[in-house]
């Protein structure tokens, strides 16, 4: 019985990586937050492979693959709308009646 090889997928690139991000509507700590990078780095971690410093790991670049995936079939609820601004109370004294 011959083994299956899964084809290998490019590392993402940083710019790939940003987008992923945005399009997520993750902050870099919360992308961190979601792979599960070490706390202590983690925000400087996405941040550099945003910067190009360092390579995205493979299974990083999947697990940001499969988040990618995931949102297309399940895009986030959209934010409720922000509630209506309180009326406006009138400024300064009551005027007093011209015609009493």
């Amino acid at each position: 019985m011959a083994l299956m090889r899964r084809p290998i997928l490019p590392r993402l690139t940083p710019d790939e990586v940003k987008q992923a991000r945005e399009t997520l509507g993750l902050t870099q700590q919360a992308l961190a937050d979601a792979l599960g990078l070490d706390s202590q780095f983690s925000k400087d971690t996405v941040r550099s492979w945003e910067n190009g410093m360092r390579a995205v790991q493979g299974p990083e670049s999947t697990a940001i693959r499969l988040m990618l995936q995931l949102h297309k079939i399940r895009p986030p609820k959209p934010a409720p709308p922000p509630p209506p601004p309180p009326p406006k109370r009138p400024r300064g004294r009551p005027r007093k009646d011209a015609t009493a």
